[in-house]
């Protein structure tokens, strides 16, 4: 199939987050979700985003991984819990979302990319591959 679309560019990306060297995956329960969040509460998370760009065309490459810090308000377990009633925290890996304000809100300060932290995807990167392949 894609010796049909030579010209083709591949973007993928993978995220996830860790905490005190344990890799917080998506929850499997509300209950999970509620306790990491409070693991979460008043600590420095690291969100690592696996990135590859491949170019059919060229067969240029990118494959790197962009790591991003972030601090967590401390959060009073009604917010928490409030969080997990509102949001589908189950689809989340480390059962939040900072896409959406009432993820972000959750979030004391950001260092490095905000659109992989946000959104799994540092668009940066993928614009300059874009323009340079």
């Amino acid at each position: 199939m894609l010796t049909q679309y030579p010209q083709t560019k591949i973007i993928a990306a993978d995220t996830f987050v860790v905490l005190a060297n344990k890799i917080l995956e998506k929850p499997r329960s509300l209950t999970e979700a509620r306790e990491m969040l409070r693991l979460q509460s008043g600590n420095i998370i690291n969100v690592h985003t696996g990135l590859c760009c491949l170019n059919l065309a060229t067969g240029q490459t990118l494959k790197t991984t962009v790591k991003v810090e972030a601090e967590f308000r401390q959060l009073s377990d009604n917010e928490i819990d409030q969080y997990v009633i509102n949001q589908p925290v189950l689809t989340w890996s480390a059962a939040f979302s900072p896409a959406y304000d009432s993820g972000m809100a959750l979030i004391a300060w950001v260092s490095g990319s905000l659109t992989s932290f946000t959104h799994g995807l540092p668009i940066e990167l993928v614009l300059k591959f874009l323009a340079t392949s």
